[in-house]
C-alpha cells in the first residue's frame, strides 16, 4: 500500500490554474484513466491519467500510466470524470518500441467506443510531422492540484511550442529527439503541471502526449506523436 502512495505523487500532476472549462464535445477524444482504490479512501475509483482515443478500440497515453489491468478502467464522453455513462475495461497494454526509454503506450478497451458528437477518435498527425516553434497548441486535462483533490471538470489552455534548441539549453543533456517543448510560462503565470498522458492538439490533430515537467519556471515536455506513427498503425491499424 505504501508503494502505491509513493506512485501517486510520482504519476499525478496539477492542471494549470487559470485554464478555462471545456465544453461537452470540444475534446471528444479525451478520456479519464481511473485507478481502483487510488487514494486509499472510501472512493472505489479515482482519476489516474489522461488519454486520447485513437480508434474504436484503442487509446494513447503515457507509458508511465501503466498499472495492473485489473485495477484500471477508462471513462469516455464526459466533462466530469466522476459523472459518466460509458466505462471501458482495459484488456491490453502495449509500450512503444523506442530503445532509449519508453514514452507512449496504447491500451485496448472493451467494450469499444461508440462514436457520436461527444465521443470520437482524435486525428493523428502525418508521419514525421514537426511541431514548429511559435505554433500555439491546446492542452486539455483534469490533472490534480493535490493527490487528494482532483479537478472535477475538464479544462483547457493554449500555449506555444518552444524551439528544441532553446529547450536543450534549459534541459542540458536531455534527449529532445522524441519530445516537444511547450512554453506554458508565456500564457500561464502560475505553476502548472499536467496529468500524465494529457493530449496536446493543433486544429484537432494530436501532436503530443504529456511526458513530464521538472520545474514551475521551465517548459512542459510532451512526446512527439508523429515520430510514433508507424508503431501506432502497426498496433491499431489507423
Amino acid at each position: 500500500m505504501l508503494c502505491r502512495s509513493v506512485l501517486i505523487f510520482a504519476c499525478c500532476a496539477a492542471l494549470a490554474v487559470g485554464g478555462s472549462p471545456a465544453v461537452l464535445g470540444e475534446f471528444p477524444w479525451h478520456v479519464s484513466i481511473q485507478l481502483k482504490n487510488f487514494y486509499l479512501t472510501d472512493d472505489l475509483w479515482a482519476h489516474w491519467c489522461e488519454g486520447a482515443i485513437v480508434s474504436r478500440e484503442y487509446i494513447l497515453t503515457n507509458a508511465g500510466c501503466i498499472y495492473s489491468i485489473h485495477e484500471l478502467r477508462v471513462v469516455s464522453s464526459t466533462l466530469d470524470w466522476k459523472i459518466f455513462d460509458m466505462v471501458h475495461n482495459v484488456t491490453e497494454m502495449v509500450r512503444d518500441e523506442v530503445e532509449l526509454g519508453r514514452r507512449l503506450s496504447l491500451w485496448k478497451v472493451d467494450p469499444p467506443f461508440e462514436f457520436d458528437n461527444h465521443t470520437r477518435a482524435v486525428q493523428l498527425p502525418a508521419r514525421f510531422a514537426e511541431s514548429l516553434p511559435g505554433t500555439e497548441m491546446t492542452v486539455s486535462g483534469w490533472g490534480q492540484f493535490m493527490p487528494s483533490e482532483p479537478i472535477d471538470i475538464l479544462e483547457k489552455y493554449r500555449a506555444p511550442i518552444e524551439s528544441r534548441a532553446l529547450c536543450s539549453i534549459r534541459f542540458p543533456g536531455y534527449d529532445w529527439l522524441y519530445h516537444i517543448c511547450v512554453d506554458v510560462a508565456r500564457n500561464e503565470t502560475v505553476c502548472s503541471r499536467r496529468g500524465f498522458g494529457a493530449p496536446l492538439v493543433y486544429n484537432g490533430e494530436l501532436r503530443g502526449v504529456f511526458h513530464n515537467k521538472y520545474d514551475c519556471n521551465l517548459p512542459e515536455i510532451y512526446t512527439e506523436v508523429s515520430l510514433f506513427r508507424d508503431w501506432i498503425y502497426r498496433i491499431t491499424g489507423v
